[in-house]
């Protein structure tokens, strides 16, 4: 099981919805949060965008290995996830709506449920930082930030199945014209 990143987003876009959501706009009956590196149509304002931007080893690219009870190799990293979390409103609002989402990220219940829904924790969360965006008739600002959330990554080398016996059979030619069978059984 490499990390599922639409668990990582699905998580995170329901600590969202569950703090702000209901101060959202709504787009297809459901509140405005969209991954921020969609190309569908962006919802009026206010709406709230998440993108994962950086997955990287938190201490080397291996911190444990063993076999399964299948008797294959499972390799596990611990891996550092950047998620950066976004809210667009008018100025005041924006800042105001992302501020509760960022408070989130350190009560009991969203560290409950990134543990429960996704077996993560949250590492670091990154001060807000407001972003001018020029618009064609005006400047708006929208708030972000970013939440570090570690999780371990487990791989299972499938390719790696234990060999039970192994049959080689054959001959050794010999110049002198004594050839011998070998067969070998381990």
């Amino acid at each position: 099981m490499s990390l599922d990143m639409e668990s990582v987003y699905g998580a995170v876009i329901s600590i969202i919805n569950n703090r702000i959501g209901t101060r959202l706009s709504v787009m297809g009956g459901r509140p405005s949060i969209i991954k921020a590196k969609s190309d569908a149509a962006r919802p009026k304002f206010p709406y709230a965008t998440v993108d994962i931007v950086g997955i990287k080893d938190t201490n080397s690219y291996l911190t444990n290995k063993y076999t399964n009870e299948l008797g294959q190799e499972v390799y596990e990293t611990h891996k550092s996830i950047m998620v950066a979390i976004s809210v667009r409103a008018n100025n005041s609002e924006s800042y105001e709506l992302c501020n509760d989402v960022h408070k989130a990220f350190t009560f009991e219940n969203t560290l409950v449920y990134l543990q429960t829904q996704i077996a993560a924790s949250v590492r670091t969360t990154e001060p807000i930082v407001p972003i001018l965006d020029a618009l064609s008739d005006r400047l708006q600002e929208y708030n972000t930030f970013n939440v570090v959330i570690a999780m371990v990554d487990r791989d299972v080398d499938t390719l790696s199945t234990p060999i039970e016996n192994v049959e080689i059979g054959g001959t050794i030619k010999d110049p002198s014209g004594s050839d011998q069978n070998v067969d070998i059984t381990a």
